[in-house]
């Protein structure tokens, strides 16, 4: 057994005493309460709108026009000093992207890269999730 529910503290149900196999039973109706209680904080609450999906077609142009150079037409940059960016997971793409930035307070990025942070700096938030989206599906 993975766990132990201690129902000790359920001494009568209808007036008869809680039964070994029903301790069980008691402990994943348990459980599965407390689960459903927890589960809308784990999950967005809303869908996605059209505003925060990714448009590979657009990522594909932003990546033409802005990563080209570096790191190839399709992520897979020749070069050992440039990462590969094909097949990375959109999010890390979207948070490195995030850390070439000057955040509101703080006196520097946190990755400091005068060439990335120029190219950073010119993306919105739609360009970076849609080349993000775009990399991570090569």
């Amino acid at each position: 057994m993975l766990f132990q529910f201690d129902t000790s503290f359920v001494r009568r149900l209808n007036g008869a005493p809680v039964s070994k196999p029903v301790r069980p039973l008691l402990a994943l109706v348990c459980m599965t309460v407390l689960a459903l209680m927890v589960w809308p904080s784990l999950v967005q609450a809303e869908p996605l709108s059209a505003k925060q999906v990714a448009d590979l077609a657009k990522g594909k142009q932003t990546a033409g026009a802005v990563c080209l150079a570096c790191h190839a037409a399709d992520g897979n940059s020749p070069l050992p000093t440039n990462p590969i960016l094909a097949a990375q997971h959109p999010e890390y793409l979207a948070k490195q992207l995030h850390n070439f930035r000057i955040k509101q307070g703080a006196t520097a990025a946190e990755r400091n890269n005068p060439i990335m942070a120029g190219f950073a700096a010119i993306l919105s938030e739609e360009d970076i999730r849609n080349v993000s989206a775009f990399y991570a599906a090569q």
